[in-house]
């Protein structure tokens, strides 16, 4: 037998070495044959079989497959089969996007062939309680970021997916004594600027090489009644855009301002107004853009910004977009004089840009991207990517499941909601057949409606010239048969006076809609026999008059009805209907001459006129469930001050109403520290539906049922996961669809949108 020891080892080398070529031969190798192929011998076959077995290879190093793809893309080309091209370019694209230098230029030879550079790609990018963002470098790597946790600056390396601070001597969470607010990356993305507050009570400003361990240089301090940010290198790396401010009495007055990298000197530019932001540099050097609060004392979620220029020589300053809607700034186009923005001038957020001009011409904007949804801007890639940040206070979802409340029993398991626009999917109503679940899309002004047997969703972005409001507004309702359902929306308009709040009816199925009402102030809105059932309330010098409104869907005819006029203090805050249309109920605070406050639930007969107290309490109420023909009606006392939201219930009533009096009919007690969520969504003919919380490492809540005949109060054996402040119910209690927050969890997202940019010019 011949054994290994029995070979001369240089036949056993040899041996081993022939044995092992195909593995041997490196990528690297195979990739320099290509080109020799390619650019040596011209021979365009071989080099491209040689491409295509590179990039067949699935666990090959991604920076070799890169290569040979642009490669293949380009023996394409030079063959003269330009679409077999532009499809390998866009491959590249999409799956090579870390490629940075290889991907823009695979963008240019798109452009070069008068083809746009393929569709529009969004990638998340970083998630996780952590993910942040301020600053995104030029080639799109590195995500620069003051962490809050500890005051340090922070980079994240999007590639390899690590973050590292670069500072270490923050300690914002303890005393506020040093940390950093602001930060800026070089073009070349190898040195970072960035404001300080240190020990010395004062602003600095600093910066420091990203890849040598060396520490920072102090460049400026500000005064102890001063304060910079640092906004954005100059294109050629010597200088560093900064805000600066100094208080004067009570008044704050700054500028834009030019500090040298060499010997920290600051030049002024131009001085500015409050509430300044985003300043950045163009791809020239030759201006800066920045954004300016047209009103910082208009109310949150509506301040107006103009976007400004000021040219860095000689200090001149222009207005480059300015409307009534809130404008925020990107940054510059990366080729070209654009200037790219966020509008709402559509009533949604969308991303322009417009053509920096420097005469007294105003260029029209031009729309890139529609409906992008709530979030905030990071930054602009050399290759036209945006980087942008998308974070709610708490993680929400919604689910859907079957039940058999009778039993109390689930059973299906929950299946989330589908929703493919980033943020919280608020507020939700499902449909009384338990077949649609309508939910408004974060703060994207879109409406969807989810069909929940088929998954099927449709989106509606506008209705003729209106905006959808979204979080914080009544839940839509529903016609008994499911087919319509009536939402809150506005007109067109960016100010107090051009924004019209009004009702409008939406076909589930198409989305067509039409106009309800214009008047902005409506509650309690219900469907009963084709007829649209709502309150108006209009102020009254002090007053406030409540008109009960009745229109016919069909023949849009409207009857009116007085309900009373109220003092403000007094006013109905809170509207239902019986089941039979013949009464109507409210909730009213009402204060006493000693000034004492009681909450008061009403009945009043809708012929008559007649009202009766069904009852009183000096914790709020709130009605759960709507009136049923089969049972009192129920009401929650409460002892938080919202009974819209999560609070502590402390008993649930049932009140008996006869023609001329109202007695009790059940009186649950609970303890002061269950909490109850009030499932208003829910159409449950039999049924009350609450909910409990259990506290701990994962939270659920726990389902209740209320009988409506009785009072009787049954634990069910459905628990769900998460805690739920929402959940709707159909008629039958058989479908169940909630929303779950968890506020222990900050939702935090980057994203990047590739690709959206036109080509900036088109030659064959």
């Amino acid at each position: 037998m011949t054994t290994p020891h029995s070979i001369p080892l240089a036949i056993l080398v040899l041996l081993l070495l022939a044995s092992a070529a195909p593995a041997a031969e490196s990528l690297s190798v195979l990739l320099q044959k290509g080109i020799f192929a390619e650019e040596t011998e011209g021979n365009l076959e071989t080099a491209i079989k040689i491409y295509e077995d590179i990039v067949k290879d699935g666990d090959a190093n991604r920076s070799l497959v890169a290569q040979a793809q642009y490669r293949l893309a380009m023996c394409r080309l030079k063959q003269g089969k330009e679409d077999e091209a532009v499809t390998a370019f866009r491959k590249l694209i999409v799956q090579f996007y870390d490629a940075a230098d290889l991907v823009a230029k695979s963008r240019d030879r798109l452009v070069e062939l008068g083809q746009p550079a393929g569709a529009t790609v969004v990638r998340r990018v970083w998630s996780g309680p952590d993910a942040a963002g301020d600053k995104i470098s030029a080639d799109g790597r590195h995500l620069a970021f003051v962490d809050w946790n500890t005051g340090n600056i922070a980079v994240r390396d999007l590639v390899v997916g690590q973050t590292r601070r670069v500072t270490e001597h923050g300690v914002f969470r303890r005393n506020l004594s040093q940390y950093a607010e602001s930060c800026a990356i070089s073009r070349d993305g190898t040195r970072i600027a960035y404001s300080w507050f240190g020990t010395n009570r004062c602003y600095g400003l600093h910066a420091m090489s990203l890849e040598d361990p060396a520490p920072s240089r102090l460049l400026i301090t500000m005064p102890t009644n001063g304060w910079v940010s640092a906004e954005d290198w100059s294109p050629d790396g010597k200088s560093i855009a900064v805000f600066v401010s100094e208080k004067q009495g009570t008044q704050w007055h700054g500028g834009i301002s030019l500090v040298s990298v060499a010997d920290g000197t600051l030049r002024k530019v131009a001085p500015t107004g409050e509430r300044t932001s985003m300043l950045r540099f163009s791809p020239d050097g030759r201006y800066l853009a920045y954004s300016v609060a047209r009103n910082p004392n208009f109310r949150r979620g509506h301040a107006t910004n103009d976007i400004w220029l000021v040219d860095v020589e000689s200090g001149s300053v222009k207005l480059a977009v300015e409307h009534l809607a809130q404008e925020q700034l990107i940054g510059w186009a990366p080729r070209g004089s654009e200037i790219l923005f966020l509008s709402e001038r559509r009533g949604t957020k969308d991303v322009w840009s417009i053509q920096v001009d420097t005469s007294d011409s105003k260029p029209a904007p031009r729309l890139l991207k529609a409906n992008v949804g709530d979030l905030q801007c990071i930054g602009l890639t050399r290759d036209g990517g945006f980087f942008y940040l998308t974070q709610s206070n708490d993680a929400r979802d919604i689910y859907v499941a079957s039940v058999d409340l009778n039993s109390g029993k689930l059973l299906s398991t929950p299946k989330e909601a589908p929703g493919r626009i980033n943020g919280p999917k608020t507020p939700i109503s499902l449909s009384p057949d338990g077949r649609k679940l309508a939910f408004f899309l974060g703060a994207t002004g879109i409406f969807a409606i989810q069909n929940i047997e088929t998954g099927t969703v449709l989106e509606i972005a506008k209705a003729a010239d209106i905006t959808f409001v979204g979080s914080g507004t009544p839940r839509p309702v529903w016609s008994p048969d499911s087919h319509r359902l009536v939402v809150r929306a506005y007109t067109k308009g960016f100010s107090e006076e051009d924004r019209r709040h009004g009702l409008f009816l939406l076909d589930a199925t198409t989305g067509a809609s039409s106009v309800v009402s214009m008047d902005p102030q409506f509650w309690g809105m219900d469907f009963k026999d084709g007829l649209l059932r709502f309150f108006l309330q209009t102020p009254e010098s002090g007053q406030a008059r409540v008109r009960w409104v009745s229109l016919d869907i069909s023949t849009r005819e409207t009857h009116e009805q007085d309900v009373g006029t109220f003092p403000n203090a007094n006013w109905p805050h809170r509207f239902l209907f019986s089941s039979d249309d013949k009464q109507l109920f409210y909730l009213q605070i009402v204060t006493s001459a000693e000034g004492m406050t009681s909450h008061v639930a009403v009945r009043r007969d809708r012929v008559t006129g007649q009202e009766i107290e069904l009852f009183r309490s000096n914790d709020k109420l709130g009605f759960l469930g709507r009136p049923n023909a089969e049972g009192p009606i129920v009401i929650g006392v409460f002892e938080a001050p919202d009974p819209g939201h999560l609070r502590a219930a402390l008993a649930i009533k049932g009140i008996e109403v006869t023609e001329n009096s109202a007695k009790e009919r059940f009186s649950v007690e609970l303890p002061q520290d269950a909490f109850v969520v009030q499932m208003e969504g829910s159409h449950c003919k039999s049924h009350v539906l609450l909910g409990t919380y259990l506290r701990g490492a994962e939270p659920k809540t726990e389902i209740w049922t209320l009988s409506r005949k009785d009072g009787s109060l049954k634990k069910t054996e459905i628990t769900l996961e998460g805690l739920v402040n929402v959940l709707g119910c159909d008629t039958e209690g058989r479908q169940l669809a909630y929303q779950t927050f968890d506020r222990r969890q900050r939702l935090s997202e980057v994203w990047v949108m590739e690709n959206f940019l036109p080509p900036i010019a088109a030659t064959k």
